[in-house]
């Protein structure tokens, strides 16, 4: 008989899930491009999957930029935030 444990993993390893965070994840990069667009911010976004110890799935999407210019990280780093924000309200 399955626990609890060994059902979630299941079914954090279920195709349909892997593709749902994915989709998600490509949502939030594609708000993401636009953004460095409208910002006229040079990044190269992209996504990375992100093991975690608990066993359920994640993905990060992660931003490439040229760090020469103080504060950069920053701009990039809210703009990422928001991205991601922006689809967790859209459910």
């Amino acid at each position: 008989m399955l626990d609890a444990d060994e059902i979630f993993a299941l079914a954090m390893d279920q195709p349909a899930v892997k593709a749902a965070v994915k989709k998600r994840a490509s949502q939030i990069a594609a708000r993401a491009r636009k953004e460095f667009g409208r910002a006229g911010l040079d990044a190269t976004v992209r996504i990375r999957d992100h093991p975690l110890p608990t066993g359920r799935t994640s993905v990060d999407v992660v931003a490439d930029f040229d760090d020469g210019v103080e504060g950069m990280d920053r701009r990039v780093g809210k703009i990422l935030l928001r991205a991601g924000r922006e689809g967790r309200s859209r459910g």
